[in-house]
């Protein structure tokens, strides 16, 4: 079963609706799709990619789905396990909406913003929702009562915005996405940052990491 990946990314593109990556890894090619979200984060051709890998077998086809974040490869497991939901659905759900506000959507039913997916309808969004409630509920510790308190979803939310423009800002100062990976997956480690969502300060930590790793 192969669960990760790490090699360079030798080719890009989309065929249809799917987005798909080339990775070399050892010297093997591995043929990965992507949610057109991540495809489009995705390094300049040569560099280092890492991305956590579900592999889907069939009778006559082995398939890798891969993300960026580790959490997102699990919401996809979630979602595809409901009955009539396969893999491009998921996708689907993945490109409209990141993992928190995907999450909110489905805790509280929010049938308008997960019918904003292509190819989702009221009646799988409905499914969705009704099979996956409780079970992301006991997953990520939410409850109703939780999602309207300060630190609930939508300041995970917040949080997750505030990670995508440091992440683009560290892409902009030349960092290649292994590295901003690796820094933003550090400083979600340290509990000083825990409560803290000041830009300058997560910026400046990224910064302070990366200047020692390259160092």
């Amino acid at each position: 079963m192969i669960s990760w990946l790490r090699g360079e990314l030798l080719k890009s593109w989309q065929q249809g609706t799917y987005n798909v990556a080339l990775l070399n890894c050892g010297g093997i090619g591995y043929e990965v799709y992507l949610n057109r979200r991540d495809w489009e984060d995705l390094p300049k051709t040569r560099e280092i990619l890492e991305l956590y890998i579900h592999m889907l077998v069939r009778e006559k086809q082995w398939t890798l789905y891969g993300f960026i974040e580790f959490d997102d490869r699990d919401i996809f497991r979630e979602i595809i396990n409901i009955n009539g939901i396969g893999p491009q659905l998921a996708l689907a759900l993945q490109t409209e909406l990141r993992g928190p506000r995907l999450i909110e959507a489905i805790i509280n039913g929010d049938l308008v913003t997960l019918t904003k997916a292509h190819g989702i309808g009221r009646r799988t969004a409905e499914r969705l929702s009704t099979e996956l409630r409780s079970r992301f509920v006991n997953l990520y510790h939410t409850n109703e009562v939780y999602l309207k308190q300060e630190g609930s979803i939508q300041g995970v939310l917040n949080d997750s915005d505030l990670v995508h423009d440091i992440q683009n800002t560290l892409k902009t100062l030349g960092y290649n996405k292994l590295e901003i990976q690796r820094a933003i997956n550090k400083l979600k480690s340290k509990s000083s940052l825990v409560e803290n969502s000041d830009f300058d300060v997560w910026l400046r930590e990224a910064l302070h990491w990366l200047s020692q790793r390259i160092n």
